[in-house]
């Protein structure tokens, strides 16, 4: 169990910021013990910050510690720990204007949608961060993470969970992890970012959730152990799961593309028993951009969850479960847009996938402007004669830009730069085609 230790620190006594933040210490930003691993250390944080001078800045709000005892891994943590971060804030909800909550970063996606609906009535910001890179290492991510943090809940704008990480605001029951070592780790998955802070701190207010007039939260007093997760895979049958399902409570699917579950009449048939004795099962797509389509509800009383992350889905329906009694109840609740978990706007791709196709699509354009339609014809068709010569520089090129094109797909928050791309690209087609007019020189004349 965690216990909370409340420490005051007075950094900012004379602040021009009347604003009051109390930051939960959950665990993560660690330092190195005596065998030189990573590890949790109570009172590291904080002094940490106390002499980092850019958390005395006057126009901070004033801001507490309350560090949990002992701080935790989040490979660790429990749904008891939930409940525990929950009642610190409902219990210090009255005294302070916002909530930061310093979390390890592997099941930190969890923890903010757990928040998300934990927290009923919640009219403040509160906001989950962490980072990559310890804070004991000289370049870390973590004081930008704090500092931001710090931002994001002062904005006076944010009154849901959300999570902070490098530049971006998440909703937080949309956040999901795809990195473990870059910066910039999270992303809302198929639903664009609430903001961003760079040179200056921008919110897209349009996609907040409106700001509800309330001065407590309730939280429930405990979540079932009886919901589980289960990942389709290929040649899953009912004999996997069969123990899982005489015990559950609930089951959610992560299936492959729109949802779809291995056509197996056993399986079906043991899932439309289950659902009809009063039990809970839903779809959810596997895919980081996914949308799991409602093809087996009318029949076998499987629900799909449209847009919904894993995470949003296991922290939803254990917060319907001890929420809501009546089981038709707890079906409608699941399907209802509570608190923005639903993404209703899925129409673009994911943001990484966005910039790839712009960036391309900016240096195709450039080159054929300055090069010619005559150039890029006689290059598609050198490929299509299949020049030996053209494919080996082709794997080459292929082979060198391999990481330079990874990065760009997984570092999704970088921004493409479409100066510079279209004329590198410019000169290598330009380089390129002068090989191909000098290797058929050298084929005509020998011919």
């Amino acid at each position: 169990m965690l216990s909370p230790l409340l420490i005051a620190l007075t950094a900012n006594i004379h602040n021009a910021n009347t604003k009051r933040l109390l930051f939960l210490y959950t665990g993560g930003l660690m330092k190195l013990n005596d065998h030189g691993a990573y590890d949790t250390a109570p009172g590291f944080l904080q002094e940490q910050v106390q002499n980092e001078t850019l958390f005395s800045s006057e126009n901070l709000p004033s801001f507490d510690f309350l560090e949990f005892n002992p701080l935790l891994d989040s490979s660790d943590m429990r749904l008891s720990n939930w409940i525990e971060i929950a009642n610190a804030i409902r219990d210090n909800y009255a005294k302070y204007d916002e909530f930061v909550v310093i979390h390890g970063t592997d099941t930190l996606t969890y923890t903010a949608s757990a928040l998300s609906f934990l927290l009923d009535g919640l009219a403040k910001p509160v906001v989950i961060t962490g980072s990559q890179v310890p804070m004991v290492e000289h370049y870390n991510d973590a004081v930008n993470n704090l500092l931001g943090s710090i931002a994001v809940a002062d904005s006076g704008l944010v009154c849901e969970s959300v999570v902070f990480f490098k530049e971006y605001v998440l909703r937080g029951n949309r956040a999901e992890k795809f990195s473990s070592v870059n910066w910039g780790g999270f992303s809302g998955a198929d639903m664009a970012e609430l903001g961003r802070y760079q040179e200056s701190f921008t919110l897209n207010t349009d996609m907040l959730l409106p700001c509800v007039k309330s001065s407590s939260v309730s939280v429930p007093k405990s979540l079932s152990d009886s919901v589980f997760i289960i990942f389709c895979f290929p040649g899953l049958s009912v004999a996997h799961i069969e123990d899982i399902l005489a015990k559950a409570e609930g089951v959610i699917f992560m299936v492959s593309s729109v949802g779809v579950l291995p056509t197996d009449d056993d399986l079906l048939n043991r899932l439309k028993t289950f659902t009809a004795n009063g039990k809970h099962a839903y779809i959810v797509s596997q895919c980081y951009n996914g949308h799991a389509l409602n093809v087996y509800e009318e029949k076998y009383g499987i629900v799909s969850l449209g847009t919904m992350t894993v995470e949003a889905a296991y922290a939803k329906l254990l917060w319907v479960l001890a929420s809501e009694r009546s089981y038709p109840s707890q079906i409608e609740k699941m399907k209802q847009n509570l608190k923005g978990e639903y993404n209703t706007t899925l129409t673009t791709p994911p943001k990484s996938t966005q910039n790839f196709v712009v960036t391309t699509m900016i240096v195709v354009t450039a080159t054929s402007v300055v090069v010619g339609g005559a150039m890029l014809v006689m290059a598609f068709l050198i490929i299509l004669r299949g020049n030996p010569k053209r494919k080996a520089s082709n794997r080459a090129r292929l082979s060198g830009g391999q990481e330079e094109d990874s990065k760009a797909i997984v570092d999704a928050e970088e921004p493409p730069v479409i100066q510079m791309e279209p004329i590198e690209g410019q000169m290598e087609l330009e380089e390129m085609n002068k090989r191909e007019r000098k290797d058929d020189d050298v084929t005509s004349l020998s011919s």
